[in-house]
């Protein structure tokens, strides 16, 4: 299900790059993150929010940093890496407040 699904959201990333959809790319980069944290490959999913967090900051999505630190804040959790998943857990929580994005503080 997992393999399907990432066949999916790489089809999806090239077409964005194709089209040159940012946030589109951002997205799709999320997705697979989710994806590889789901099948315990937290490397590649650390690579593939970093890389969503560096275009969502480069295009101004306060929205996606957002979601994207929560994600990275998880990742850091499951790692067991609990002083980074509390701090970058903060600065979703921070974004989600200056944007006035409820449901991001309620999942913060």
């Amino acid at each position: 299900m997992y393999e399907q699904a990432e066949g999916y959201f790489v089809d999806s990333l090239k077409i964005y790059k194709e089209i040159g959809d940012r946030r589109g790319r951002a997205s799709a980069l999320n997705n697979l993150g989710l994806v590889a944290t789901a099948l315990g490959q937290y490397q590649q999913a650390a690579q593939q929010f970093k890389e969503s967090l560096e275009i969502c900051k480069q295009t101004h999505n306060r929205r996606g940093e957002a979601l994207t630190l929560n994600y990275l804040s998880n990742l850091a959790r499951l790692e067991e890496d609990y002083d980074r998943a509390t701090k970058l857990n903060q600065e979703s929580l921070k974004r989600c407040q200056e944007i006035n994005y409820v449901k991001g503080v309620a999942v913060s």
